[in-house]
């Protein structure tokens, strides 16, 4: 396997697996080949495999849009504290 399809190779797997952006997968040829490649030439092997956009599911999602938080209604709760269903010590035992 020659230099060039092993790099492409490295490059299309951290797309794949790690879904990183150019900028981040331009770091790690630097470390596992000694070769540094600029954002925009990982940009280019992406797009000429095919990886430049990343399926709808898989792509960044605003802060607001990534969870929806809500609390569900505990038991119990729903009654006040001053409801008619409570009852003082004095009123059970007489």
């Amino acid at each position: 396997m020659d230099r060039p399809t092993a790099l492409t190779g490295a490059l299309a797997h951290r797309r794949k697996q790690y879904h990183f952006g150019p900028s981040k997968i331009s770091t790690h040829p630097a470390y596992d080949h000694d070769i540094k490649i600029s954002n925009s030439g990982v940009w280019r092997v992406l797009k000429r495999l095919d990886l430049n956009r990343l399926p709808a599911n898989q792509r960044h999602k605003s802060h607001e849009r990534r969870w929806k938080r809500y609390e569900k209604p505990l038991s119990g709760t729903s009654r006040s504290a001053g409801s008619a269903t409570s009852t003082s010590s004095r009123e059970r035992h007489g």
